[in-house]
C-alpha cells in the first residue's frame, strides 16, 4: 500500500468527522454522538476528490480494503455503486462509530478537545472579575472558534494566563519582576511573554494587534505590576519640599530625585511654599526638559510609560498631601498616551480630577503627526468622554491625528497655553 492510499483514506475520514464537528459546533453540542450520527459523504469528485485521484486500480483496491476493515469494526457503513460491479466503486460512506475512526486516525476529536478545555478552564480558581471572560471563552470554544486566537487545543495558554494574574494579585500592588515570576511559575523565563494574547483578552487591553508593538506589551504588563526591572519614581520641582519615605525625609534636590514608589509615603512642603500644579509626564526626554522649565509652583512626576500599581499608590499618597493642587498630565497624542492618562486619572484620590496638557489633536500636532486608525480614534474618544476630557474627544473626532509627545518643544508660549 502506498502513502498516497493512506493519505486518501485519512482525508476521506477527516472529511466525515469534520462534517460531524461542524454540525456539533453549530449547535454548541459537545456531547458524545450516537452510534449513527447521520453523517455521510457521497463518493463524487467534488466531495471525495482524493478517492478519484488514486492513480492505479491497485490503489483503489487498497483504499477499499481499509474502509471495508473499518466497516467490519463498526466504524463505517459503505454503499456501493451497482453500476461499477461488485465492490468496484464506493457510492457513499456513512459514519457510524466515531471513536473507531478517531482511533484509526490517531487524532483527537475536536468537540471532545473543546469540552475538556472548557472543563479545565472552569476548574480554575478564577476571581469574580474574570468570570464573564470564562463564559465568553467557553462559548467561543463551544462553537468551534478561538478567543484571542487561542483555540481549545491550546487551552493551557489561558490556564497559564490566569496563574499569572493570580500571582500579581497576591503581590498586593507591589511591582513584580517579569522574568523571575515567569521562572517561578513555569520554569521558563519567557513563558509570560508568550501569553500576551490571552492576557490582553482577559485584561480588555487591546485588539488582536497587541503583541506586535513592544511598547504596548510593556505598558500592558506594567498596568498589572509586571516589570522587567523596577523603575524609580522621578520627581522634580523648584518648590522647597521633602519626600517622605519609610525611613527618612529626602529633600527634593535639583533637577530631580528618583525613589522606589513603594517607599514614598507622601511629601512635606516647607513653610511659606506652595505647590499649585502636579504635572505627570509620560516620556523621559520631556520630563527632563520640564524638570528645568516648569514654573516654580509645580511638581513634575515621570510616569515611566504606563504606571504600575506601586506608582499609582505613591502618586495617590503624594496628591493627598497637596489637596489644593491642580492635577495635569502630558503624554503622547495616541492610543497609548490616552490609556496612560486614564490610568493616572484613576490613580487620583476621589474627587480630584485630572486635566490634560497639550494632548489636543489638531492644535499641537504638526508636521510629525500621522493619521490615526478609526478603531484607535474610537478608543481614545471613549476614554476621553469617560474622564471628562470633552475638548480632547471632540478634537480627536475632527482631526484624527496622532503624535508623540517629544516633538513638542517646551517654550514659554507652550507653557503659557495652560495659564502658567
Amino acid at each position: 500500500m502506498t502513502a498516497g492510499v493512506e493519505y486518501a483514506v485519512a482525508k476521506t475520514l477527516q472529511r466525515l468527522i469534520g462534517r460531524l464537528a461542524s454540525a456539533k459546533f453549530r449547535k454548541g453540542d459537545l456531547s458524545d454522538p450516537p452510534a449513527d450520527p447521520g453523517i455521510s459523504l457521497p463518493a463524487t469528485k467534488a466531495k471525495m476528490g482524493e478517492y478519484f485521484c488514486l492513480p492505479t486500480h491497485g490503489d483503489r483496491v487498497a483504499f477499499h480494503g481499509i474502509v471495508r476493515m473499518l466497516e467490519r469494526e463498526g466504524g463505517l457503513r459503505l454503499d456501493w455503486d451497482p453500476r461499477a460491479g461488485d465492490n468496484g466503486q464506493i457510492e457513499r460512506i456513512h459514519l457510524l462509530k466515531v471513536d473507531i475512526i478517531a482511533d484509526y486516525l490517531g487524532e483527537p476529536l475536536s468537540w471532545v478537545e473543546a469540552r475538556d478545555a472548557i472543563e479545565q478552564l472552569n476548574a480554575e480558581s478564577v476571581p469574580v472579575t474574570y468570570q464573564d471572560k470564562i463564559v465568553s471563552i467557553s462559548e467561543r470554544w463551544r462553537h468551534g472558534s478561538a478567543a484571542a486566537r487561542v483555540t481549545s487545543a491550546d487551552a493551557k495558554r489561558f490556564v497559564d494566563a490566569f496563574r499569572v494574574l493570580h500571582a500579581v494579585d497576591r503581590a498586593g500592588g507591589a511591582d513584580v519582576l517579569l522574568r523571575r515570576l515567569s521562572t517561578q511559575l513555569f520554569r521558563d523565563s519567557k513563558r509570560i511573554e508568550s501569553l500576551v494574547g490571552p492576557l490582553s483578552y482577559l485584561l480588555d487591553w487591546a485588539d488582536d494587534t497587541v503583541g506586535a508593538d513592544e511598547e504596548e506589551v510593556r505598558d500592558m504588563f506594567a498596568e498589572i505590576g509586571l516589570v522587567k526591572f523596577p523603575q524609580p519614581m522621578l520627581l522634580a520641582s523648584a518648590v522647597a519640599m521633602s519626600v517622605l519615605t519609610t525611613k527618612q525625609a529626602v529633600p527634593l534636590v535639583h533637577p530631580y530625585v528618583g525613589l522606589q514608589p513603594d517607599a514614598i509615603g507622601g511629601i512635606q512642603i516647607n513653610a511659606g511654599c506652595a505647590v499649585r500644579h502636579v504635572l505627570t509626564i509620560e516620556n523621559l526626554a520631556t520630563f527632563n526638559e520640564m524638570a528645568l522649565a516648569a514654573p516654580n509652583d509645580t511638581l513634575v512626576i515621570y510616569t515611566a510609560g504606563n504606571p504600575t500599581p506601586s506608582w499609582a499608590s505613591a502618586y495617590r499618597r503624594i496628591v493627598l498631601a497637596i489637596p489644593d493642587a491642580r492635577l495635569l498630565h502630558w503624554g503622547d497624542i495616541d492610543r497609548g498616551g490616552f490609556r496612560i492618562a486614564s490610568r493616572v486619572a484613576s490613580a487620583a484620590p476621589a474627587g480630584r480630577s485630572l486635566a490634560l496638557m497639550h494632548m489636543t489633536s489638531g492644535v499641537h500636532t504638526g508636521e510629525f503627526a500621522v493619521p490615526a486608525a478609526t478603531t484607535h480614534v474610537d478608543e481614545v474618544v471613549v476614554r476621553c468622554r469617560r474622564n471628562g476630557w470633552d475638548n480632547e474627544a471632540l478634537a480627536m473626532e475632527r482631526a484624527a491625528l496622532f503624535q508623540e509627545q517629544e516633538v513638542i518643544a517646551i517654550t514659554p508660549e507652550v507653557l503659557s497655553l495652560i495659564g502658567w
